[in-house]
């Protein structure tokens, strides 16, 4: 009830909203879409020379926080078709076994800077996704929680697939990858995508904006 007393409330799922019967409450873009990748680039101190000799061979990087050995058997399949290599971002015991594939050292700037490089994008992650969708990746998202778990975090992902018609990008099993012939002509159009989020991302900051200045116009300028 004490979350009523806000006067600015806002979540990145619609879902949320309903949960807490807030009806006044604003639906956002997550934290991290609100910058665009120059903004990224920036803030991580990218440069285009870093790039120059780096990754020459186009790759697939996967990011799965889940332990389930039938992801690398998609990767594997996907890297196939595709004739690119694996590199795995090694969180769980089964990415962990791929030493030779591993991405190493790889803290938070790393981590956005591999999915920058990356040709594709498997990932069981929310944040794996936001990233791939930010550098305009061609990617995959696998449902990393079986739907009747209560626990489920899957929401997040299918409220992200939908808003932007990605729905051909979320895969549950390999069979989903065989049913592609061809990915080179399965790809996003982030022509539509893009034009979307842009809108979204300036309403989003709007709304934080108009927040924080309403709340604290009778102090000193923040």
């Amino acid at each position: 009830e004490m979350i009523r007393d806000f006067k600015y409330l806002s979540f990145r799922e619609e879902i949320a909203k309903e949960i807490l019967d807030c009806k006044n409450a604003k639906v956002v873009l997550d934290p991290t879409l609100l910058y665009n990748s120059e903004e990224w680039d920036e803030l991580l101190n990218f440069k285009e020379k870093e790039n120059k000799n780096e990754d020459k061979d186009k790759y697939i990087l996967c990011y799965f926080l889940a332990n389930n050995f039938k992801y690398n058997k998609i990767a594997e399949r996907i890297a196939k078709i595709t004739n690119y290599k694996i590199k795995y971002i090694p969180i769980n015991k089964n990415t962990l076994l791929e030493k030779d594939k591993m991405v190493l050292n790889c803290g938070p700037r790393e981590f956005v800077k591999s999915i920058r490089n990356a040709s594709y994008v498997i990932t069981d992650s929310y944040h794996g996704m936001i990233f791939s969708i930010i550098y305009n990746k061609q990617f995959f998202v696998l449902e990393r929680f079986n739907k009747n778990n209560k626990e489920s975090q899957n929401s997040r992902i299918y409220n992200l697939v939908n808003k932007y018609n990605l729905n051909d990008r979320l895969i549950n099993d390999i069979n989903d990858i065989n049913d592609i012939e061809n990915l080179q002509y399965h790809l996003i159009n982030y022509n539509i995508v893009n034009d979307k989020l842009k809108i979204e991302r300036k309403e989003s900051i709007s709304y934080l904006i108009n927040a924080i200045n309403n709340e604290y116009k009778k102090d000193e300028p923040i």
